[in-house]
């Protein structure tokens, strides 16, 4: 999702500015301060507006339209707006008829910005050399890290069973559980799905949720020494239920540094999920800005990346952004594109969704290969072997030659996830590997 600035927009987005001034009354209330920052634009680029309204084409969404994703469109870098003392930015939203799954179209709405609009167009100044970076998922593991679904969550231990009876063959596995009576329960279960008790080691720390990679540790090194990251988690802003409870999972980075006499560096300002978060280990970072803009309000592009660059060492950020609404995570970026090696990274093709085209295309012109995958990319890559998600049936064959095709060296397991994600994540959501770094 690249840009072009002001005095360049494209066609396309010049089409979208015109949908944007002609269809706010869909919106209500929105729709005065919206139309007249939009008004304002034209008076400042009317050869802009002028071209737009020729090549406009899409109408008004009807009310019995269903948002599916919602997004602000800083890939074309649209601009802000001054009226009246207030800044406006324009709001990209992506409407699909319920009735009509195969298709799609644009439209912009005015959103006034009550915060300050987004500084999309100011660059955020180069990364100190630390010689920080955060290693790849592909690098060689220690261990891979699980929180044991609680009884809230048990329709997925089953699931979990799958996972582990893959990883503990390759690599050490550390299992949490919140009491000594829960780890009993596990080690039950896991022998009634033939799931041996090797290669685990158990942990009796409280746990709230299962979802580790999450709120577990991120883990970074300078070559010399590797250390623990620990970011302010908050229950993924409150988007599962304000009642979902998180607080004993804030803490588990704090237990594993601990255990593996690591030191936590304490990063508790700025909230940050590691599901995303994705690194090809030589200082580029893919994520989604909705998801960093909802649990951090109110901040700028360039104030985000300056935390990030500064954290881990990345000189090259691509954005993503766009997500549904029923999605909790707010659109984490494991469900979307996945590095398969530093220099290419897979970019989902299942759903229909033009969001991800823009990623697809962001990436590309940021130099990297993109191959897109039909498949769910929530996988986990481990020492010598990818446990990811089937579809069933013949369409798994599929899957798996494509994923070979990615990861030749490495042996390729499917299995039925399809609990995890009905409860809104992946494979990898619930697993959080340890790199074999110093």
């Amino acid at each position: 999702m690249k840009k072009e600035k002001m005095g360049k927009l494209s066609v396309v987005t010049l089409a979208l500015l015109t949908v944007l001034i002609f269809s706010g009354l869909v919106h209500g209330e929105t729709y005065d301060e919206g139309f007249a920052a939009g008004k304002q634009f034209c008076r400042e680029n009317p050869a802009a507006c002028n071209l737009a309204s020729r090549s406009a084409g899409e109408k008004s969404s009807s009310e019995t339209d269903r948002i599916v994703s919602i997004a602000s469109d800083r890939s074309m870098d649209i601009p802000c707006a001054d009226f009246q003392g207030t800044r406006y930015e324009f709001s990209l939203a992506w409407y699909k008829n319920p009735q009509d799954l195969s298709g799609h179209y644009w439209k912009l709405e005015p959103a006034s910005v009550k915060t300050g609009c987004r500084e999309s167009d100011k660059e955020t100044p180069a990364p100190v050399e630390t010689g920080i970076r955060v290693p790849a998922e592909w690098e060689t593991h220690a261990a891979t890290w699980m929180q044991w679904p609680n009884r809230y969550e048990a329709n997925m231990r089953t699931a979990f069973a799958d996972i582990i009876d893959v990883v503990q063959d390759y690599e050490p596995l550390h299992l949490l559980t919140g009491s000594a009576s829960e780890e009993a329960e596990a080690r039950r279960f896991l022998s009634q799905q033939g799931v041996a008790d090797t290669n685990i080691t158990w942990h009796v720390v409280p746990v709230d949720n299962a979802w580790m990679r999450d709120n577990g540790p991120i883990y970074v090194t300078d070559g010399t020494k590797t250390w623990i990251q620990n970011w302010k988690f908050n229950g993924w802003g409150g988007n599962f239920g304000l009642d979902t409870e998180y607080g004993n999972d804030d803490l588990i980075p704090a237990h594993v540094g601990q255990y593996l006499g690591m030191t936590v560096e304490n990063r508790l300002d700025y909230v940050l999920e590691k599901g995303n978060l994705e690194f090809n280990g030589t200082g580029t970072l893919v994520l989604n800005r909705d998801c960093q803009d909802n649990r951090n309000p109110g901040m700028s592009k360039a104030g985000h990346e300056a935390i990030l660059k500064e954290a881990f060492g990345v000189d090259k950020i691509i954005w993503a952004q766009g997500h549904d609404p029923e999605d909790g995570t707010t659109g984490h970026i494991d469900g979307s594109a996945r590095f398969v090696n530093e220099n290419t990274i897979a970019v989902v093709d299942f759903e229909s969704g033009v969001q991800l085209d823009l990623l697809a295309r962001a990436c590309m012109e940021a130099g990297l290969n993109v191959v897109r995958y039909p498949g769910d990319p929530n996988w986990l890559v481990g020492n010598g072997f990818v446990v990811a998600k089937g579809e069933g049936g013949a369409y798994d064959a599929e899957l798996k030659s494509q994923l070979q095709a990615l990861f030749p060296d490495r042996d390729i397991h499917l299995i039925d996830a399809a609990a995890i994600s009905s409860a809104g994540g992946g494979i990898h959501c619930v697993t959080n590997d340890q790199p074999a770094v110093n």
